[in-house]
């Protein structure tokens, strides 16, 4: 198949069809001129490849991912070429395995540049020359926000030898999963100094990973003053020695908006960053730290009360940490009376008992802004079921709450009628939500005079939370279109 002829004079790319007279015949004519010369051509393509392309040729419209993937590994660099040219792709995954030549034909299919704003790379395998052809393209993707980097392997041996990676001036986001029989250090690290992120999260479960690798990986990470949002997760293996190499950063002034640990860690550790985060991040608004802890901390007490300084805080997850039923307490007791945005509290999978119990009814009297809170006990140690005297104060602190709308309990171990009493505040709750949100914005939608009767009446349908949020966004703007037009 002859390429040259197709890289002299591009047609016209399907997305400016609608700005000329006869751009939407040319933009049907390629494709009428592209499966003629298929039929002529002698390539042996599978069976799935060219139902693909007859499908996409006949003018349905399949997964553009895999039919780039299929010209890619088929060599169909002019079918490839026309495809890229016409359609406007935004999102593309390439999966692999992608050979040498793989990369060749996308390459010189390529026009000068993508419009492609997402790109996912899954189980593919990069040598020092692959890395090479991997960053040509990444150079002609101009507008790349968002780079996903799944089970991608880099020969380790390349460690220092890889080729610089183009500068990706937009790329904002960038999430990478490295599992056991992927490593790709090397080729985070390049990214890492070509881009300026707001977000990043990196999930390695690799174990295999040395700590060196993850020293340097901290260091690029710091050099990030841009980043609003970190997600950090490691296998449990040595992942205190791991999370160790991280805790500077951490515990240094960031201007975090979220940060997610999921990754053991020493308990002095633990606790140093407990206790910088409220001086620290005073922007953090959600703080996710699940299995940090150590099984159990023996050595020294967890402190977690200075989390309760965090006026920003808004969603908190302390999952999975084995923390004494005193400790979870005392944090309820801090934030108890404190000026706070909290909204989600997730506390299960600690030693929850009578204690914390106590400690949350006491807490849910006075709050006015958690929606979910959960607090289900962990294992059996100590925890013989939940006691009449706690579910009693837990279901008037329910009760006299309005805010809360999610309770998880352990709850087949909830006797009735306090199931029932508690499960109906939360609905009540659910219902007042959904009502405010309704009567709110249908004055919004029509005039501040509309009778509250009938939009009492209206919010009594039980309406769904997408019904409510549908009145208060599509409609509105509906309405307000047509206001502005007469």
């Amino acid at each position: 198949m002859e390429f040259s002829s197709v890289g002299k004079k591009p047609s016209q790319p399907v997305h400016d069809s609608m700005s000329g007279g006869d751009s939407s015949t040319k933009s049907c004519d390629w494709k009428g001129e592209l499966a003629s010369k298929l039929r002529t051509t002698r390539h042996e393509r599978s069976d799935e490849f060219e139902d693909q392309i007859t499908s996409y040729l006949d003018g349905r419209q399949p997964n553009l991912s895999r039919l780039v993937c299929g010209c890619m590994a088929h060599r169909e660099r002019e079918v490839l070429h026309q495809i890229l040219v016409h359609e406007d792709i935004k999102n593309l995954c390439i999966r692999g395995p992608v050979d040498q030549l793989g990369w060749d034909t996308l390459i010189a299919a390529m026009p000068a540049t993508l419009s492609v704003e997402m790109l996912k790379l899954s189980t593919v395998r990069l040598s020092h020359s692959k890395c090479e052809r991997l960053f040509q393209v990444l150079g002609r993707m101009p507008k790349l926000e968002k780079l996903s980097l799944k089970r991608v392997d880099v020969e380790t041996s390349l460690f220092l030898g890889l080729p610089d990676c183009p500068a990706l001036a937009l790329l904002k986001s960038l999430d990478v999963f490295v599992d056991v029989n992927a490593e790709a250090s090397p080729l985070l690290l390049k990214i890492l100094e070509a881009c300026h992120l707001r977000s990043l999260s990196i999930r390695d479960h690799h174990g295999a990973t040395t700590v060196v690798q993850h020293e340097i990986r901290a260091k690029m990470i710091s050099k990030q003053t841009d980043l609003n949002s970190l997600r950090l997760a490691f296998s449990a293996r040595k992942s205190a020695k791991q999370v160790s190499c991280y805790m500077k950063f951490l515990c240094g002034e960031t201007k975090l908006i979220e940060l997610h640990l999921n990754a053991g860690c020493e308990v002095a550790d633990f606790n140093r960053l407990i206790e910088a985060l409220p001086r620290k991040s005073p922007l953090l608004t959600s703080l996710s730290l699940i299995g940090c802890c150590p099984i159990p901390p023996r050595i020294r007490q967890v402190e977690i009360s200075p989390l309760a300084g965090m006026s920003a805080l808004q969603h908190l997850n302390l999952r999975s940490n084995y923390l004494e039923d005193a400790t979870v307490a005392e944090l309820l007791v801090e934030w108890e009376g404190k000026p706070t945005r909290l909204r989600h509290l997730n506390l299960s999978g600690n030693w929850i008992g009578p204690t914390t119990l106590v400690t949350a009814a006491s807490f849910l009297e006075t709050n006015r802004t958690l929606v979910g809170l959960s607090i289900a006990p962990l294992g059996d140690r100590g925890f013989i079921g939940y006691q009449t005297r706690t579910l009693e104060l837990l279901s008037q602190a329910l009760e006299n709450n309005t805010c809360l709308q999610q309770l998880d309990l352990r709850w087949p171990d909830v006797v009735e009628p306090f199931k029932e009493r508690l499960i109906n505040a939360l609905e009540r709750n659910k219902e007042g939500w959904v009502r405010s949100v309704i009567q709110g914005h249908i004055g919004a939608v029509l005039d501040t005079s509309f009778p509250i009767e009938l939009a009492a009446l209206i919010a009594g349908r039980r309406l769904t939370v997408r019904d409510a949020l549908s009145l208060s966004s599509v409609n509105k703007a509906g309405w307000e279109r047509r206001w502005s037009q007469g």
